[in-house]
C-alpha cells in the first residue's frame, strides 16, 4: 500500500489527472452510469451521445465490471479525482493479486511484494493508465491464473467457482487484453496439467471443478459478449486486414526501455518524441501512440532477471511465465515475428484487433512474476554467475541506446535520460553486489532496501507524464469535461436546452472546440448528435457523417444526406443550436450568410439557432415512401411536407385517410429506456419520434404490442388509428437480442 501511496500521490492529491482517452471517453460514461444509479434510471440506453446509443453493448459503458459498478453506486456524483482514484485503483487490484498469488506459492514476503509493486507502477500497467478497460482486464488476470492454480492443486470447488466468475469479469472487458488474458489462462491450464508426474490423475481431479467454474463463466460472460457482437454487426467498425492490424505492433527498438524508460522522450511532447514511430523516425509504418512501447520495470526488476535467468526455470510455474513471456513478447512485436500472422490466422478472436502492442499489458503482468521470483530465488541460493550477467545486461541495454542515439543523431538529446538511468542502474547493482556477498541472515534484510529503491525509481520514471497524467487545465482544457466547472458555451446551451419542454427538439452539435469536447456536452445531460466513441451506428455513420470524433473542423464530414446543416435531416434531428470555433458559413459552404442566426458569441464559440428545426415528437397525417439507397447514396429526399408527412421504408399496416385532420401529442413521462406519449389521432396517422431507431426498442400502443416503424431514414414512427392512446416505448436490449438471435421478430 504505501509503494501504491508513492506512486498515485501526484492523482490522488489532483496535482495531474488521468488524460486522453480516461476523460473523453471513459469519464463521461461513467459520470453517466452514476447519474442513472443515483436516480434510479437505467444506463442501458444513452440518449446524450450520436442522437442515443445503446450503452449496454459498449465495452465502455462499465455496465458488467463490478468494481467500477461499486464506485459509481458509492458516488453518485463523481469528481475527476474520483475517476482517477477508481483507475489508479486498479493496479492496486491487480498488485495484490500478484502479491497474494506469490505469497501462496511460498516465495519470500519481500519477493511477493517487489513483484506486487513492479505490477502496480510498471511498464504499461503505468504508461497506459488511459486505457481504462484494458487495465481493468489485466487488473482481474493476476487473480483468475491465483484462482485456477487452487482448483488445479486441490480439485476444489469453491476456487472453481470463484474461477469461473473472475473468468466472466475478464471476458466482459470485450478487449484485446480480455482476449490475449483468456488465452493465457487456458494455457496454464494446459502447461499445469501435463508439468507433473500424475499427469492423468492431475486432470481427473481438476475437471469437474474446472466443468463447474464452466457454468458462471458462460451465464455471466454471455450477455455482454452477445449484445456487444450483435451491435459491431452493425456498427462502424472497420474490418481489419493482416497488414493494417500489424501497424500496431511494438518496434523491436522499444525493448531498450527496459533500460531506459525515458531514452526516445516518451513522456514529453510529441515534437520532442524521436522514437518509432515519430517525425524523427517517420519509415516504420507503424500508428501507435508514443507511450504505447515503454516497457520499464524499473532498474532492480532488470538487474533481477538477468541475475537470476539460469535458474527461473527451476522456480514455482517458472517454464510455463518464461515460455508465456516469450510467446506475448512475440505477439506484442507483430508484423516482426511470423508468430503474429499465426495468431491472426488461429486464435479465434485475434482478428478482431488491431494492435499487437497491447500484449504488453500481459507481458507487464509476467515480467513482474518473474521478478518475484528471481528475488526470492537470489535469497534462497545466488547463482554463481549472478553479477556479471546482471552486469551485461545493464551494460549491454545502455551501450545498445548510446549506439541507437548516435545512429539517428540523438545523443544530445536522450543523453539526460541514458545518465538517468545508468544512476539507477547503478544503484541498484551496488545494492544487488551487496545482497549477494552477505550472509543469508543479513541477505533477506537488506532486499528491503532493494524492493524500496525498487518503489523510488517506479515512482519517479514512471510517474505521470504527457500521457498519464497532466493538470487539469493544461494545453488541453479537460475542465470542460467537469459539470462543476463553469463553462460559457455549455452553460448557455444548458440554460436554453431546460427552457424547452420535453416535445421540442432540443438537440446541440460542437464542432472543432477540442480534443476535450465531444463528449462535453454528454457530462452536462446535453443532448449531442455527434461525439467521441469509437464504435457508432453504421446508418447513422453514412447519414450524418459522425466521425470517431470532432475535434477539429475539418472532422465535420457532410454527406449526401447531410450535405448542410440546413437540410432535412439536420431538421428531423433536431439539431437545435450549433456551436463552432469559426464563423459557420466558413464550415459549411452550403450555408449562405445568415442563413442561422447568431445567438450568442462566447469565449470559445459562435452559438447559431436553426429556426427551421423539427419538434422532438410529432403527429403525422400522411406518409411517403422513403428510398433509403437513394437518400444515403445521392441525398435524394422525397418532396413532402415533414411536418405532417412521415416518410417511411416499408408500408404502414393501414394508411390514415387523404383528408385526416392533426393531431396532438404529449410525452407524459420519460427516462433514458422508456417514454411515455398521450396521442389525439382524430382520423389516425403516425406518432413520429425522433428519437434512434433500435432493433431493440419496442413499443405499446394502449398496453398492445405495436411495431416500431423506420421513420425519416433514422427515427421512429407508430402508426395509429382514430382515438386517444397512449404510446409507451421501452427499450429491451435482451429482449431484442434473443429475438434477434433466433429471428423470433
Amino acid at each position: 500500500m504505501a509503494g501504491w501511496l508513492l506512486y498515485a500521490r501526484p492523482w490522488l492529491s489532483a496535482e495531474v489527472t488521468v488524460p486522453w482517452d480516461a476523460k473523453s471517453q471513459f469519464w463521461p460514461h461513467f459520470r453517466f452510469l452514476a447519474r442513472a444509479l443515483a436516480t434510479g434510471d437505467s444506463p442501458f440506453w444513452m440518449p446524450e451521445l450520436f442522437a442515443g446509443l445503446a450503452h449496454v453493448a459498449d465495452p465502455q459503458s462499465f455496465l458488467f465490471q463490478p468494481y467500477f459498478l461499486l464506485w459509481a453506486f458509492l458516488v453518485p456524483e463523481p469528481s475527476f479525482r474520483t475517476f482517477d482514484a477508481a483507475i489508479l485503483g486498479l493496479p492496486l487490484l491487480g498488485g495484490a493479486g500478484v502479491l497474494a498469488w506469490s505469497l501462496a506459492r511460498g516465495l519470500h514476503p519481500l519477493a511477493a511484494l517487489l513483484a506486487g509493486l513492479c505490477f502496480l507502477s510498471g511498464g504499461s500497467v503505468a504508461w497506459r493508465l488511459q486505457h481504462v478497460g484494458q487495465l481493468h482486464s489485466l487488473a482481474v488476470l493476476p487473480w483468475l491464473l491465483f484462482a485456477l492454480d487452487r482448483t488445479l492443486a486441490r480439485g476444489a470447488w469453491k476456487p472453481g467457482v470463484v474461477s469461473g466468475v473472475l473468468a466472466a469479469m475478464l471476458l466482459a472487458g470485450r478487449d484485446q487484453v480480455a482476449l490475449l488474458g483468456v488465452y493465457l489462462a487456458a494455457g496454464f491450464v494446459l502447461w499445469r496439467w501435463f508439468e507433473g508426474p500424475n499427469r492423468l490423475a492431475a486432470v481427473r481431479r481438476s475437471l469437474g471443478p474446472l466443468a463447474l467454474a464452466a457454468i458462471p463463466a458462460v451465464v455471466l460472460a454471455a450477455p455482454p459478449l452477445v449484445l456487444t457482437a450483435l451491435e459491431a454487426a452493425r456498427s462502424s467498425r472497420p474490418s481489419i486486414d493482416l497488414e493494417e492490424a500489424g501497424r500496431g505492433s511494438l518496434h523491436p527498438a522499444l525493448l531498450l526501455t527496459l533500460a531506459t524508460p525515458h531514452l526516445f522522450g516518451s513522456g514529453g511532447p510529441m515534437a520532442d518524441f524521436w522514437g518509432p514511430p515519430s517525425f524523427a523516425w517517420p519509415d516504420t509504418g507503424l500508428f501507435v501512440a508514443q507511450n504505447m512501447g515503454v516497457l520499464y520495470m524499473g532498474a532492480p526488476a532488470l538487474l533481477l532477471l538477468a541475475a537470476a535467468a539460469p535458474g527461473l526455470a527451476r522456480t514455482a510455474h517458472g517454464p510455463f511465465l518464461l515460455v508465456a513471456t516469450a510467446l506475448v513478447l512475440l505477439y506484442a512485436l507483430g508484423w516482426y515475428t511470423p508468430l503474429f500472422a499465426l495468431a491472426w490466422k488461429l486464435l479465434p478472436g485475434a482478428s478482431l484487433y488491431r494492435r499487437p502492442a497491447d500484449a504488453t499489458f500481459l507481458l507487464a503482468l509476467l515480467l513482474a512474476l518473474l521478478v518475484g521470483r528471481g528475488l526470492d530465488r537470489l535469497l534462497r541460493e545466488p547463482p554463481p554467475r549472478a553479477v556479471p550477467l546482471a552486469a551485461a545486461v545493464a551494460l549491454g541495454g545502455l551501450v545498445a541506446a548510446v549506439l541507437l542515439a548516435l545512429s539517428r543523431h540523438r545523443l544530445e538529446q536522450a543523453g539526460p535520460a541514458l545518465v538517468e538511468a545508468a544512476v539507477w542502474l547503478a544503484l541498484a547493482g551496488g545494492l544487488l553486489v551487496v545482497i549477494l556477498r552477505a550472509p543469508a541472515a543479513r541477505r533477506r534484510l537488506l532486499a528491503g532496501g532493494l524492493v524500496l529503491l525498487a518503489g523510488l525509481d517506479l515512482a519517479r520514471n514512471n510517474g505521470p507524464n504527457g500521457a498519464t497524467g497532466l493538470p487539469v487545465s493544461g494545453e488541453v482544457d479537460w475542465s470542460v469535461l467537469d459539470p462543476a466547472a463553469p463553462e460559457p458555451t455549455l452553460d448557455l446551451l444548458a440554460r436554453l436546452a431546460s427552457a424547452l419542454p420535453a416535445e421540442a427538439a432540443r438537440r446541440i452539435e460542437l464542432v472543432g472546440l477540442g480534443y476535450a469536447w465531444p463528449n462535453a456536452p454528454s457530462v452536462r445531460g446535453l443532448e449531442h448528435t455527434l461525439g467521441h466513441n469509437p464504435v457508432r451506428p453504421s446508418r447513422y455513420v453514412a447519414a450524418v457523417g459522425a466521425e470517431d470524433t470532432i475535434a477539429v473542423p475539418e472532422q465535420r464530414r457532410f454527406t449526401p444526406a447531410f450535405p448542410s446543416w440546413r437540410s432535412p435531416l439536420a431538421e428531423h434531428l433536431g439539431l437545435r443550436w450549433i456551436a463552432t470555433p469559426l464563423p459557420i458559413e466558413r464550415l459549411d459552404p452550403g450555408l449562405a450568410t445568415g442563413s442561422f442566426p447568431l445567438l450568442a458569441r462566447t469565449p470559445t464559440a459562435f452559438v447559431y439557432e436553426n429556426p427551421l428545426v423539427l419538434p422532438r415528437v410529432l403527429f403525422a397525417t400522411a406518409w411517403a415512401p422513403l428510398d433509403a439507397r437513394a437518400v444515403l447514396e445521392q441525398g435524394s429526399w422525397p418532396a413532402a411536407d415533414r411536418r405532417t408527412t412521415v416518410l417511411l421504408e416499408v408500408p404502414p399496416p393501414l394508411a390514415p385517410p387523404p383528408e385526416a385532420r392533426p393531431g396532438r401529442v404529449r410525452i407524459l413521462a420519460e427516462d433514458n429506456i422508456e417514454l411515455l406519449v398521450e396521442v389525439e389521432s382524430p382520423d389516425g396517422g403516425f406518432l413520429v419520434l425522433h428519437d434512434a431507431w433500435h432493433p431493440w426498442w419496442r413499443a405499446e400502443r394502449n398496453g398492445e404490442p405495436v411495431p416500431i416503424l423506420r421513420a425519416n431514414l433514422l427515427f421512429r414512427a407508430v402508426h395509429l388509428p382514430a382515438g386517444r392512446h397512449e404510446v409507451r416505448f421501452r427499450f429491451r436490449p435482451f429482449r431484442g437480442a434473443i429475438e434477434e438471435l433466433f429471428g423470433t421478430r
